[in-house]
C-alpha cells in the first residue's frame, strides 16, 4: 500500500505542474489542497481506497476540462 500511495503522490505532482500549463491556477491550487489532504490522510488504510477512487474520477474530470479548454481556444 506504501507503494501505490507513493506512485500516487508521485502521479499527483507531475499532474499538477502539467495542470499548471492548461488550466487556471485557482483549479491547481484546489489540486495542491486536495493533495496535501491525501498526504495527511494517507496512513489510514481506510482513506486508501476512497481516495484511490477519488483521484481516479479527478483525473477524468481533468482530462474532460483539458479537453474542454483545448477545443474553447
Amino acid at each position: 500500500m506504501t507503494h501505490l500511495s507513493g506512485f500516487l503522490h508521485r502521479g499527483l505532482a507531475s499532474a499538477a505542474v502539467s495542470l499548471m500549463h492548461v488550466v487556471p491556477g485557482e483549479i491547481v491550487y484546489y489540486c495542491v489542497l486536495l493533495f496535501v489532504f491525501i498526504m495527511q490522510y494517507n496512513s489510514m488504510s481506510a482513506w486508501n481506497n476512497s481516495l484511490y477512487n477519488g483521484l481516479l474520477s479527478l483525473k477524468k474530470t481533468v482530462f474532460f476540462m483539458q479537453g474542454v479548454f483545448l477545443f474553447s481556444v
